[in-house]
Formats: structure tokens, C-alpha cells, sequence
């Protein structure tokens, strides 16, 4: 299934449309890993199955859901060949679509969609908050920035390989048990990330180390 884009088209009380309303989006399948659905509304298919997709903006959800049916393509490539690509967000081209790929802040800095399995190539979301960072600091500390890519090009491999390893192992060591802990791993990790990384920044940047307790001590002897 290639990925398909729902419309972000949202209807006041009072009849007005509007298409710059962020939307937040489920879908009722026991299977969550049916598909992925990204914040501006692009559908992905990663197994077969059947879904109803819903799309609302804080406690106001739209009363008609969208069913989505993910059906086998008879002309889909499987896995590319050959070594991975790790490829950066806003600034490299989406073999799937022909255009940049923009970052996610609810995608892992690490991140791959089922188009991108076929491709043979991951992304390095800039949008994620750490990436951001380093990112950011490429021209003052160029090393920092080498670094941190050298490390998730690592981390691709990694990934690439425990995917083979659990697909070459047949249908009796359950490859999908694989799937679903990285689906869940990215979760958290997105998660936990976009809580601790800005504790983080003042030490990676200069070694500074934030004490709370320090802190909560010199307030009180301040008052």
C-alpha cells in the first residue's frame, strides 16, 4: 500500500473550514501496527488488515471515521539490497514521493517508514529534539555533529541486521515480536526524549551539570 494522505480539513460550529488545524489521529485496529499515521495525516500500510481512522483536536473528534483496508500490491519490491542509506530530513529527497522528506517531532531521530524498507534507506529526523540540537551546533563543533551521525549510521546497521537476523530465522521465531518491541521502543523513546533532552543540553554544550537540589538550597537561603 503506498502511503496515503488524508485531508486535515477542519468545520467550525459555524460552517467555516479551515485547513490550519493540527490534528491528532487514531485508528480502532486490536493491531496498532497495521498502519502509521503521522501528524499531517499521511497513512502508511505495514501488514495486511482493516482499519477505521479518526482524526480530532483536543476533545472534539470527528464523528465519521475513514475505513482503510491495507491489501498485498502484486507489484511491491521487497527489502532493497545492498548497504542501507541514512538520509536527512529537510534536506534529502524522498525516493517514494520525489520530494525533501521534512522531520516529524513525534518520530525517533532514528526513524523509517514501510516506503523507506523498500528503499533500503533510513532518516535522520532533524525535528526530533536532540538531532535539533547537534544540528545546530555543526558550525561551532563540526566533531560533535560527526559524531552523532557516525553514532545512528551505527545504530541503523544494528537495526538493519536484527531485522535480517529475525526474518532468516523463519516463521517459528515470530519476527513480528521484533517489530513490535522497535515499534514500542520509538515510543518511549520519543517519549522520554522530548522530556530529558533539554536537561541534557547545558551539558553537552559546556559540561555544566544542573544540580536541583543545589538550586533549591541557594532559593532558600536567598529568601
Amino acid at each position: 500500500m503506498p502511503p496515503l494522505r488524508l485531508p486535515q480539513i477542519f468545520t467550525s460550529d459555524e460552517g467555516k473550514r479551515s485547513t490550519e488545524v493540527l490534528l491528532d489521529w487514531l485508528h480502532d485496529a486490536e493491531d496498532q501496527l497495521i498502519v502509521r499515521i503521522d501528524r499531517g495525516g499521511v497513512v502508511t500500510g505495514n501488514r495486511l488488515g482493516r482499519t477505521a481512522i479518526t482524526a480530532g483536536a483536543g476533545g472534539v473528534w470527528a464523528r465519521i471515521p475513514v475505513e482503510v483496508t491495507v491489501m498485498a500490491n502484486a507489484e511491491e519490491q521487497g527489502q532493497a539490497t545492498g548497504f542501507p542509506q541514512l538520509l536527512v530530513t529537510g534536506r534529502d529527497e524522498d525516493p517514494a514521493t520525489g520530494q525533501i522528506r521534512e522531520g516529524d517531532p513525534d518520530q525517533p531521530a532514528l526513524w523509517q517508514e514501510a516506503s523507506d524498507f523498500m528503499h533500503g534507506i533510513w532518516w535522520l529526523n532533524l525535528q526530533s529534539p536532540e538531532a535539533a540540537f547537534v544540528f545546530q551546533q555543526r558550525g561551532a563543533q563540526p566533531s560533535l555533529w560527526r559524531t552523532y551521525h557516525a553514532e545512528k549510521l551505527i545504530e541503523m546497521v544494528v537495526q538493519v541486521w536484527m531485522t535480517e537476523e529475525f526474518s532468516r530465522k523463519g516463521e517459528s521465531q515470530r519476527p513480528e515480536f521484533w517489530a513490535s518491541h522497535l515499534a514500542a521502543m520509538d515510543r518511549h523513546r520519543v517519549r522520554i526524549v522530548g522530556q530529558m533532552w533539554k536537561q541534557l543540553e547545558p551539558y553537552v554544550a559546556s559540561g555544566a551539570i544542573r544540580d536541583e537540589e543545589s538550586e533549591q538550597n541557594i532559593k532558600a537561603r536567598a529568601a
